[in-house]
């Protein structure tokens, strides 16, 4: 038979002369609808790398494509890049169990996986590049779920207190200036709670909102990006206590304090950096916060735990086992407030929230004296 101009001589395995047309018939409709999508073949032949390319480019081209359209093109690139060049006809459910036992997989990873392969399956089904019924694997084992570090009442002063001496050790103008920019970070992220990455980085001037009330000033910051994006965002409100630090920021990249920077500069990113003119960036923090946590370990006697461990996102575990631990909020405000669930935090915090149990416990061997000075003892700190 001919298809696409080429004469192609195939075994079809069957005695039986009509049902060998047939079945000749259907492959030759099949690879033909392959071929206008642009398909190499070869020999009738379709290389999974082939079928990768096509899957990224409909769901990078789609109207209504979705916000993890990133992550899944990540992965379906690394399938290509370990898999292309396996022909199409030949994956079957077997290979499919391979692929997965290969891989250490943990729950997000999991999920993104196998949506990219269902992608795949699909794409392979409605162009009839392969007649089996493929399905993903339905056990797969995930990596078992480390506990979230945080950072201790000693150590988080610690590194507050030593930042400067650290930003003073910069090498160069730029090292100085993503230094100015971790600081902040820090200080705003032990305050809030937010995530690093899209949340931090989103935040523009326009974003922040500074009123009087009474002695004090209500800072409150709309979370535009991120996870909580598609949801519309989330205001928060933030202790006055960052203000010095937003100031500090803005006098470094604006030359002008939070207010004024905030009327001139309103789109521009708090927390980008900029240099000699060009284009403002999202500097990447976790090599400095790396070098951060070496050099408080080597200026002091304290010992930071397991500081290999330690992230930004440390910073967010910080603010959540404090808000758990030591007020008054219920885990329903602190999820709410911190863009996340009842669930995440019961499952992700367990071992604090078994703390808190035991200390409720304990509390009630206590006199009401005695109990009063424990509360004491614990808001005022």
């Amino acid at each position: 038979m001919r298809i696409c101009k080429q004469e192609v001589r195939l075994s079809l395995k069957v005695q039986d002369k009509a049902e060998a047309y047939k079945k000749a018939l259907k492959l030759k409709g099949s690879y033909e609808l392959a071929a206008e999508q642009g398909m190499e073949l070869n020999i009738l032949k379709t290389r999974l790398s082939v079928v990768i390319e096509k899957v990224i480019a409909n769901i990078t081209g789609a109207q209504n494509k979705s916000d993890n359209t990133k992550v899944i093109v990540r992965v379906l690139n690394s399938i290509s890049e370990g898999y292309g060049k396996t022909d199409t006809s030949k994956i079957d459910n077997q290979f499919l169990i391979d692929y997965y036992n290969a891989i250490s997989f943990n729950d997000t990873l999991l999920t993104n996986t196998n949506f990219a392969w269902r992608l795949i399956i699909e794409y392979l089904a409605d162009y009839k590049l392969n007649d089996k019924n493929l399905r993903i694997p339905k056990k797969v084992e995930t990596k078992q779920k480390k506990r979230r570090d945080h950072f201790e009442k000693t150590e988080k002063e610690l590194i507050l207190s030593s930042i400067d001496s650290f930003i003073e050790a910069s090498g160069n103008y730029k090292t100085r200036q993503i230094r100015h920019v971790l600081k902040a970070v820090i200080h705003f992220m032990l305050l809030s709670g937010v995530r690093p990455g899209e949340e931090i980085f989103g935040i523009r001037l326009e974003d922040i909102t500074v009123s009087k009330v009474a002695y004090d000033y209500e800072v409150l910051v709309n979370i535009t990006k991120g996870k909580t994006e598609k949801r519309l965002g989330r205001e928060i409100r933030v202790s006055s206590d960052i203000l010095p630090i937003f100031e500090e920021l803005c006098e470094l990249k604006f030359g002008v304090g939070l207010n004024e920077a905030r009327k001139r500069y309103k789109r521009r990113h708090l927390f980008f950096v900029q240099y000699e003119g060009k284009p403002e960036t999202k500097p990447a923090l976790n090599d400095p916060f790396s070098k951060l946590i070496g050099y408080v370990q080597s200026i002091s006697d304290v010992e930071i735990k397991d500081n290999h461990n330690f992230t930004p996102y440390s910073l967010r575990h910080t603010y959540i086992t404090e808000k758990l631990l030591n007020s008054k909020a219920k885990i329903s405000e602190i999820a709410l407030h911190c863009g996340t669930s009842v669930e995440m935090i019961e499952g992700t915090y367990q071992h604090i929230l078994s703390r808190m149990v035991h200390d409720n416990l304990e509390s009630d061997r206590l006199t009401d004296e005695e109990r009063a000075m424990k509360e004491y003892r614990i808001y005022s700190s």
